[in-house]
């Protein structure tokens, strides 16, 4: 498997778009948690 990289503007979009998904499907858990990830990397 090969990773490409990514620039911090794109991995915000990444994970932000991935926030948004978990709070669409209700696993407000896994929600919570990476919202509070999202927020301390990306202040």
């Amino acid at each position: 498997m090969l990773f490409e990289p990514v620039s911090r503007s794109g991995a915000r979009l990444l994970v932000e778009t991935r926030v948004r998904n978990l709070r669409r499907l209700g696993t407000f858990q896994d929600y919570q948690e990476l919202q509070i990830i999202c927020q301390r990397t990306f202040p």
